[in-house]
């Protein structure tokens, strides 16, 4: 089992986002908590991450 905490104090920029998300597919957790994402209800689609 793998665990994987960020703290990515935002996530607003889209080149953020892409580069988190592949990172987060490399590592392949099977948990992973953001902190600090600065999203709202309305823009967790934002991030979505596959497989």
């Amino acid at each position: 089992m793998k665990v994987l905490t960020l703290n990515v104090n935002g996530l607003n920029a889209t080149i953020k986002r892409h580069r988190v998300t592949e990172w987060i597919r490399k590592q392949n957790p099977s948990i992973c908590c953001l902190q600090e994402t600065h999203f709202r209800p309305k823009d967790t689609f934002r991030l979505k991450i596959r497989g």
